[in-house]
C-alpha cells in the first residue's frame, strides 16, 4: 500500500515547485545571509551530495544549527531510551510466533543475538532495520558530517532542540504503532526495500512537497502523530530561528521532511517576513 502511494508521489513532485534541499534565507536588519537546508539521515555519499553547492555554505556562515548536536553522549543517551523496560520486551509484546520471527531476522541480518534485541523496544528494532537497507558508503550522514565540519573551523554548533527533547517524543509513540511497524518492516523487506530506494530518488530529486506528502501519508497509517512529530516541532523551531540570524549567519541543517507544507519551515519563515529563495 505505501509502495503504491510513494509511486503515486514520485510522478506528481515532477509538478512541485519545491525542488530544492538549499534555501537562502534574508530579512532587513538581519546581519547577514543565513540557508536552511533538508537533510536525510543515511550515510550515503550520493545522498551527502545532493546539492553540492551546499559544501560551499559552510565556508561563508558564522554558526551551524542542527536540531541537535551530535556527540558520544547524546547517542549513548538515546541509545539508553530505547532500551525495554518490563513488559516493553519482544517477549512481552508479541506472541510467541512474531517473537522468533523478529529475533530471526535480527540474526540473519544484523547479527544481533536474542538476548540484545529482547532489550530494546520495538521502535528502536525498527531504526535499527531500516539502516540495514542501506548500503553505508560515507562514515556518516550529512548532518554529522557538517558538525564534524564546523567543529574542524571552529565555528559554533547551535541546536534547535535538545536530545532530551527527541527521547520524549519516541517514547511517546504508541506501543501498538511501534509493535504494527517493526513487524511491517521484518515481514515485507522487498517492499520496505522498495519504499526506501523511492525516497532516495525523491530526495536526490530535491523534491521537498513529495517528501512532506510522505510524511502526511505515513501519519494517516497511523505509523506516528504528524503534528507532534512534525508540525508541533516545526512552530517551536521557528521561535528560536530568528532570533539564532539576528546577529550571525547561520546554515540550518534540518531533515528535509520539517521543510515543506504549511506548517513546514519555509512556509512558516516567510509568514515571519523572511525571504526564502531556493538554490539550485
Amino acid at each position: 500500500m505505501r509502495f503504491f502511494l510513494l509511486l503515486l508521489f514520485i510522478h506528481q513532485g515532477v509538478l512541485s515547485q519545491n525542488t530544492s534541499l538549499l534555501w537562502e534565507v534574508t530579512k532587513e536588519g538581519m546581519k547577514d545571509t543565513s540557508y536552511l537546508y533538508g537533510s536525510i539521515h543515511f550515510p550515503q555519499k550520493a545522498l551527502v551530495n545532493a546539492n553540492k553547492k551546499l559544501h560551499e555554505i559552510k565556508f561563508k556562515v558564522d554558526a551551524g544549527c542542527f536540531e541537535i548536536i551530535i556527540s558520544p553522549d547524546s547517542m549513548a543517551y538515546f541509545s539508553y531510551s530505547l532500551m525495554a523496560g518490563k513488559g516493553d520486551k519482544v517477549n512481552d509484546l508479541f506472541s510467541k510466533k512474531d517473537a522468533k520471527r523478529i529475533f530471526d531476522y535480527f540474526s540473519d541480518n544484523l547479527e544481533m543475538e536474542e538476548l540484545m534485541v529482547d532489550n530494546f523496544i520495538p521502535i528502536g528494532l525498527s531504526s535499527f532495520a531500516l539502516m540495514s537497507f542501506f548500503t553505508k558508503d560515507t562514515t556518516n550522514a550529512i548532518d554529522v558530517l557538517l558538525q564534524n565540519d564546523f567543529k574542524a573551523l571552529g565555528k559554533p554548533l547551535l541546536s534547535l532542540e535538545s536530545i532530551r527533547q527527541q527521547v520524549i517524543l519516541f517514547s511517546q509513540t504508541p506501543m501498538e504503532a511501534q509493535k504494527k511497524e517493526l513487524l511491517a518492516v521484518i515481514n515485507n523487506p522487498d517492499s520496505v526495500k522498495k519504499e526506501l530506494d523511492l525516497l532516495k530518488e525523491i530526495y536526490l530529486r530535491q523534491d521537498i512537497d513529495s517528501l512532506y506528502s510522505i510524511v502526511s501519508n505515513s501519519a494517516s497509517e497511523g505509523v506516528f502523530d504528524k503534528e507532534r512529530m512534525n508540525s508541533d516541532r516545526n512552530l517551536k523551531m521557528i521561535k528560536k530561528m530568528p532570533y539564532l540570524m539576528r546577529d550571525q549567519s547561520v546554515l540550518f541543517c534540518i531533515g528535509a521532511a520539517h521543510l515543506g507544507g504549511d506548517k513546514g519551515l519555509i512556509n512558516l519563515l516567510r509568514e515571519n517576513g523572511f525571504q526564502v529563495t531556493p538554490i539550485r
